[in-house]
């Protein structure tokens, strides 16, 4: 019983832990490139809002080629706002 509770807790913590730590990795990336970059969480959140909105529209079909181009574009035009 308490394997399966630590077990339970390191799977979470990591699972928590990884957009944290993705976050940090771009920041640092980003910094060592000599770009300031302050604006890595909010561009995390909008690809989390978008890869949801995708989610909710595909609903287990095949994604279509226009919606991955505009996802693309959609991305480039982001990163050159808040960068």
């Amino acid at each position: 019983m308490a394997l399966d509770t630590l077990t339970g807790l390191l799977r979470l913590a990591l699972i928590t832990a990884t957009p944290i730590a993705l976050g940090a990795y771009a920041g640092i990336t980003s910094e060592r490139a000599g770009i300031v970059n302050i604006a890595i969480e909010g561009m995390m959140l909008t690809s989390a809002m978008m890869s949801q909105l995708v989610a909710m529209y595909i609903n287990g079909r095949s994604v279509p080629c226009w919606v991955i181009r505009r996802l693309v574009v959609q991305g480039r035009y982001q990163q050159q706002l808040l960068a």
